[in-house]
This record gives structure tokens, sequence and C-alpha cells, in this order.
């Protein structure tokens, strides 16, 4: 078989070019809205501190808003609408979290979502690694078990 030279460059290059005019009139106006800024480790810092806890209700939202945050997870994945609606095999628990290693050895927090929108039936892992900040998760949570035991 002989080879043939490609000519879809110059014509992938025009297709490509031609797109967004053409596509623009199926695009929603959803897609179109200004985009918003970055999340960035100053957000959850703006929260009452860990080290300075007022309330416990304070100190548990502090502590969910970090650990979602490094773990990077959604909110509701970590939280209950309310506590009637508690459910251990859907909702995670202590029991759900352990220490462990990253790929780089370095140490981590596991935490075992038993449902989530993405694993409804087995769920999935998440991690976040202590921050050297204010906003360190491992320190807001422990200040929330102190707090909040049960």
């Amino acid at each position: 078989m002989a080879p043939t030279p490609w000519k879809g460059l110059a014509d992938t290059s025009q297709r490509a070019q031609r797109s967004p005019r053409q596509s623009s009139h199926i695009s929603t106006s959803r897609n179109q809205e200004a985009q918003m800024p970055p999340i960035h480790t100053c957000i959850p810092s703006n929260y009452p501190q860990p080290s300075k806890p007022q309330q416990p209700l304070d100190v548990a939202v502090f502590a969910c808003l970090t650990t979602t945050f490094y773990s990077i997870v959604r909110l509701g994945e970590f939280t209950v609408s309310t506590i009637r609606d508690f459910n251990p095999k859907k909702h995670i628990t202590r029991a759900n979290m352990s220490d462990t290693t990253n790929h780089n050895g370095l140490m981590v927090t596991k935490f075992h979502l038993p449902r989530t929108k993405c694993s409804p039936i087995e769920g999935e892992d998440t991690y976040w690694a202590v921050q050297d900040s204010p906003t360190n998760p491992k320190e807001a949570l422990e200040n929330n078990f102190c707090m909040n035991a049960t």
C-alpha cells in the first residue's frame, strides 16, 4: 500500500475557524455567561478559624468546609439534609476515615464515601493532606471531634 498524503490539516483548521460562528446559534445563554472567579484558600479562611472555636456549629461547619474544599468533592456528599435522614450505609462516618500514604509516600487522610452521585452503589474514596495554613483540614476536623464529641 503506497503512502497517501493527508490533506485534512488545512480542511480541519478551516472547519475549526468556522465552528464557533456556526455553532453560536445552538449554544445556550448559560454557556455564554461570564466565568466565575477561581476558588482560593482565602475563601475557607474567611470562616471562623478552628484555633478560635466559638460555637460547636461553627467548628463543625469549618471542618466540613475545609474537608470538602481540600478533598475536592461535592458538599452534599459530606453532609446530610437533616439528622433524621442520616443513614450510615449512605453517609460518611468516622469509620469511613483512615490514614494512608499517597503515590509519593506522603501521609494523607482517606475518606470512603459510601455513596456518591457518580458512584451510587460502590461509593468513592477521596483524600486530603495536611496543609500548612490556617485552613488545615486535619486541625479543623480534630477540633470538631473534640468539641462535638459523640
